[in-house]
């Protein structure tokens, strides 16, 4: 068999920290996650949302992290920011360069780490306290993309990435938040979605059509998104079969969406 190629020392140390990374992130964080599933079991199905603004902030950061992890564990290839922001803009239409308080109106965050920009990550707290109401300024419930590690998440939880064995939020025991297993999930939905937004994966959009076509239609009707041949067959047919569709040879090139805001737009 071919023998791989050696590797530098400073390669070598790299992939040693990172395969470190990979076995102690939960053994890291393992009492911070069994507080977290502590607090979840007091607080039932609103989780996060409701929990006092501080742990709100420190169960966040801790979840971008968690999500990354198994998103990595999945094969997710990380992109450089150049990609990542090319990437935002062909399918969100979004410069995500743009300060946080005019991305959230398009709907769309930046997450804000500790080390980021101290009004942004006074405004990020701020949106968190809303709870989860649905205003404009709520930062639950929304697409975030994290920086750094160049992904998109819509709510990131720490129970959305880790599963504690034989944990239940109605009745939990309290010897299973203490001692129970704790492994990384595997969340389908995540990974295709970045595997489309970020590597145009033909697999995933497949994967996405069979699964989820309402994130596909939010790309379309939200952000403007029209350059994929199968999704805006998608959206021809579900018009077609609520029979608003004029056919005609003279429009066979063309049709029209309704934007959120109101306005006709006109497709090719």
């Amino acid at each position: 068999m071919e023998q791989p190629p050696k590797q530098s020392r400073k390669q070598q140390g790299h992939q040693e920290r990172l395969v470190k990374r990979e076995v102690d992130l939960i053994k890291k964080n393992d009492h911070k996650i069994r507080e977290y599933y502590r607090e979840l079991a007091e607080v039932g199905l609103d989780g996060v949302t409701v929990m006092p603004i501080d742990k709100k902030v420190e169960y966040t950061d801790l979840a971008v992290e968690l999500n990354f992890e198994i998103l990595k564990r999945m094969g997710f290839q990380p992109v450089s920011d150049v990609e990542a922001q090319k990437a935002l803009k062909k399918y969100y239409n979004i410069d995500i360069s743009e300060r946080n308080n005019s991305l959230f109106k398009k709907g769309l965050r930046r997450y804000v780490f500790k080390d980021g920009l101290p009004q942004e990550r006074l405004e990020q707290r701020r949106s968190m306290d809303d709870g989860a109401t649905e205003t404009l300024f709520c930062f639950w419930y929304r697409n975030i993309f994290v920086p750094k590690y160049n992904y998109i998440i819509f709510h990131p939880i720490i129970e959305g990435a880790i599963d504690l064995e034989g944990f239940d939020d109605e009745d939990a025991d309290n010897n299973v938040v203490k001692k129970g297993k704790l492994s990384y999930r595997t969340d389908e939905d995540l990974f295709y979605k970045n595997q489309f937004i970020f590597h145009d994966s033909k697999a995933a959009l497949t994967w996405l059509m069979n699964n989820n076509r309402n994130f596909l239609r939010e790309l379309f009707q939200e952000y403007g998104y029209d350059k994929s041949d199968v999704i805006n067959k998608m959206m021809i047919d579900d018009v077609k079969g609520e029979e608003e569709l004029p056919i005609g040879k003279e429009y066979k090139e063309l049709f029209v969406s309704k934007a959120v805001d109101g306005r006709l737009l006109i497709h090719q």
